[in-house]
């Protein structure tokens, strides 16, 4: 080969090495530009996937899909998320309101502010606990707003007004995100259509005071309570049986209070020598029994509650079942209470809704203008009770306190005992008054039937409301979607 040809092939095969070379870098360069897009998509997609997360679940917290999701329904009433929602922390609040510095104290208090599944009272999560209120709850009310819509029980212009009013003043952040003061307003349309319906069915079911009475004395054991002394000695291979026996019938054998009281003294120590002075007068406080109703079929109820039973009365029980014997003493027979009663109307206004006192009460003093200027009628009460009162007891009753002794009213407030039962009290009188609970508009409504009567009456009533309710269960059926109730997530 010539030398010309020699360095041709060269120069070719340098060209020929320099362009694979250049091909591989490329080729390399491709790769990595495939691996770059490849890991773009990924990330790209991962943030599309993310963001849809994200977006989804914001969109759970929305009214839109809250009141679009409807997973409990009856007839032509139902109950979406939103709802639920409301009934749930309706519930939490509630039961803070009545109870919280209890629950704080043994250790169980919920807090509304973090998830309640991860929190418990002892039995269940407090998620559980709340969720199965609400449903019973609203599982009430269903059955009850469409058994008022079958017979024509329904909200009145001024009733609506009053629970708009109401829904204005209420805070909504207390039911989570998403909840508006309408999803609010439909719930307690839902609470009080229910309530007037029951109260509307009760009221009717009344009867007078000649046929109350008739009725009392046919079963007055179910509407008597006795007071006694009572004081249980077991038995057992350390404290024998027959020891138990003699003990039981020392404590009654000088049957007077001072006797009985004697008797526990003069004996305990025998069952337990170790027992202090500080034991021995808990014992005797937690012998006395007060107001005590009648259990049918219970071999000790039927002999308190006899009609031949007179004022200490002694008798000694022995229980095999728990290896037992009681001493009991009766100091008040089962009677015919007719104590006088009287009938009330309230708004309660608390100071920890308005920040102080001097505001709570001020907003009553406005509230008892305002309806002063609108007739200061019962009936415009009642809205009022609606619209204004935090009492949950009685608000969707106008606040009402019905046939009511002056020793009722003392258990819950003695300022309304003193001027209910004041004796210059007439029809329409008004005032505002302060209790442990804040400020009240009080309204006296009338005297009230005698006691015995007044509890005749509510146990009748009661007794045939809930056959009715009964029935009522059978009739509307209440439909719970599952796997729609999954979706809730306060």
């Amino acid at each position: 080969m010539s030398k010309k040809n020699s360095v041709q092939e060269k120069h070719r095969q340098q060209r020929k090495e320099r362009l694979a070379a250049e091909r591989a870098i490329q080729k390399q360069k491709n790769i990595r530009k495939g691996s770059i897009i490849a890991i773009s998509s990924a990330v790209a997609i991962a943030i599309v996937i993310t963001a849809i997360v994200i977006g989804v679940a914001k969109y759970r917290e929305t009214n839109a899909y809250k009141t679009s999701v409807v997973p409990i329904t009856c007839g032509d009433n139902s109950v979406d998320l939103a709802m639920l929602a409301y009934y749930y922390y309706d519930g939490v609040y509630g039961l803070l309101d009545l109870y919280g510095e209890e629950l704080e104290k043994n250790g169980i208090r919920p807090d509304p502010s973090k998830p309640l599944n991860d929190q418990y009272n002892g039995e269940s999560s407090w998620h559980d606990y709340f969720i199965d209120s609400a449903l019973g709850q609203i599982t009430q009310n269903l059955i009850l707003a469409q058994a008022a819509k079958d017979e024509g029980i329904a909200i009145t212009e001024s009733e609506e007004s009053a629970l708009s009013a109401k829904a204005d003043r209420m805070d909504l952040s207390r039911y989570g995100k998403g909840v508006t003061k309408n999803d609010v307003l439909k719930c307690l349309r839902l609470d009080y259509i229910a309530i007037k319906y029951e109260y509307t069915k009760r009221s009717a079911d009344t009867m007078s005071e000649d046929e109350l009475t008739e009725y009392y004395d046919k079963y007055y054991k179910h509407f008597s309570t006795v007071d006694f002394r009572c004081l249980e000695v077991p038995y057992s291979d350390a404290y024998d049986m027959d020891s138990a026996e003699k003990y039981a019938n020392a404590v009654v054998k000088n049957p007077t209070d001072d006797g009985f009281t004697q008797g526990i003294r003069d004996n305990v120590l025998f069952i337990n020598p170790e027992l202090t002075a500080e034991n021995v007068e808990q014992i005797v406080s937690s012998s006395y029994v007060t107001k005590q109703s009648y259990s049918e079929g219970d071999i000790m109820s039927e002999w308190l509650f006899d009609a031949e039973r007179k004022p200490y009365d002694v008798k000694v029980y022995h229980n095999e079942a728990t290896k037992s014997f009681t001493a009991y003493m009766l100091t008040k027979v089962a009677e015919k209470d007719m104590l006088d009663t009287v009938t009330l109307r309230h708004i309660l206004f608390r100071p920890e809704t308005y920040g102080s006192e001097d505001a709570a009460l001020e907003k009553a003093k406005n509230v008892l203008e305002l309806w002063k200027n609108d007739g200061a009628t019962e009936e415009a009460f009642k809205n009022y009770a609606i619209s204004y009162s935090e009492d949950a007891a009685t608000c969707y009753l106008g606040g009402l306190y019905e046939n009511v002794t002056a020793e009722e009213l003392l258990s819950y407030l003695s300022a309304f005992k003193e001027w209910g039962f004041s004796s210059d009290r007439v029809k329409g009188d008004f005032e505002i008054i302060r209790s442990d609970f804040g400020f009240h508009i009080i309204y006296y409504v009338d005297k009230g039937l005698p006691s015995a009567l007044g509890r005749t009456q509510k146990t009748v009533s009661s007794e045939n409301f809930g056959e009715l309710f009964t029935s009522l269960q059978t009739k509307y059926k209440v439909n719970t979607d599952e796997s729609k109730l999954s979706k809730f997530n306060p």
